[in-house]
């Protein structure tokens, strides 16, 4: 699938930038479902 070690870093770098914010958005989320009950 990944041809080059470019991309390779290129994914990395954006998984990094982005758990954060994927994180708190899932765990935002589960709250909300959570609560409902």
């Amino acid at each position: 699938m990944i041809q080059n070690s470019d991309s390779v870093k290129l994914i990395v770098e954006v998984v990094s930038t982005n758990w954060r914010d994927d994180y708190y958005n899932k765990l935002r989320d589960y709250v909300r479902v959570a609560s409902r009950r």
